[in-house]
């Protein structure tokens, strides 16, 4: 089994909101609102940082920094990434995944065949695309729907996923 992240990405800085500050930030998490149940946030690099949270806005969480007292100072941390402490969150339900415990696995064909491993997930609004680089270095990495027809079985125990990859036909 992977070892797990001590951390679960929850969210990105993607501007200022205001000229005090305030920073408006993605949630990755259920709902932007859950952001006030955290006393600390962490950077990418582990570093701690504390977040007061504002409000919601037009489904963002409008958080404001410690020492980020200012627009400019603001600007300076946009793209930033946000996380949460694995030990704050909920444990997962049947079904449900952190997105840190899938990357890395090795994805499978039903036949066992491992084809690739699970470069990242996303969602740029129509739902949750996992992208896939392949082992055979002459295919390029492919992106797939994350549904349940075309990733029936994830095995975090086992760190496996297994692909059926679409049939396209084209006209």
């Amino acid at each position: 089994m992977a070892e797990k992240s001590k951390f679960i990405l929850a969210g990105k800085i993607t501007s200022v909101h205001g000229i005090k500050g305030d920073l408006k930030l993605f949630s990755y998490l259920e709902s932007p609102e859950n952001f006030q149940l955290y006393k600390h946030l962490y950077k990418k690099d582990g570093t701690k940082i504390k977040p007061r949270f504002i409000r919601t806005h037009k489904g963002f969480a409008i958080i404001r920094l410690e020492n980020i007292n200012d627009r400019t100072a603001a600007e300076k941390i946009i793209g930033t990434e946000i996380f949460i402490s694995r030990s704050e969150m909920p444990e997962t339900e049947e079904n449900q995944y952190y997105y840190e415990d899938m990357l890395g696995m090795d994805a499978k064909l039903k036949s066992g065949e491992i084809i690739g491993k699970i470069k990242s997930l996303n969602n740029y609004g129509a739902g949750e695309i996992i992208e896939i680089t392949y082992t055979d270095k002459e295919k390029k990495n492919d992106l797939f729907s994350f549904t349940r027809s075309t990733f029936p079985e994830i095995n975090i125990e086992e760190n496996y996923i297994v692909i059926i990859p679409p049939e396209i036909e084209f006209a």
